[in-house]
């Protein structure tokens, strides 16, 4: 949630990459975590871009826009518990179509 989307991927990438390849961690899981985590970030207080451009279009006091996210925050965070602790559900896609 600190930093902007792109620059996340740019600087996190490199970081990330060898630590998950000497994990064993597959690239295909990491990329999909990582991109979850920034897609939640983007509407995260304090500095969730999203926030702030869904106040300019609603009109509302960040407070209510926030407020009214929460029951979406619990949503995101188990479809990433599920994608982060089971990822046969979606690996086997690569798979299929490298056959």
């Amino acid at each position: 949630m600190f930093f902007d989307p792109t620059s996340a991927i740019l600087v996190l990438t490199p970081l990330l990459v060898p630590v998950a390849q000497s994990l064993g961690i597959d690239l295909i899981h990491l990329g999909l975590i990582m991109t979850m985590n920034i897609a939640i970030g983007m509407f995260t207080p304090p500095f969730g871009l999203n926030l702030f451009v869904s106040q300019g279009v609603f009109k509302k006091p960040i407070h209510d826009i926030v407020k009214s996210l929460s029951p979406f925050w619990i949503w995101y965070a188990i479809s990433l518990l599920i994608v982060t602790y089971l990822p046969q559900i979606y690996l086997w896609i690569p798979e299929m179509v490298a056959k």
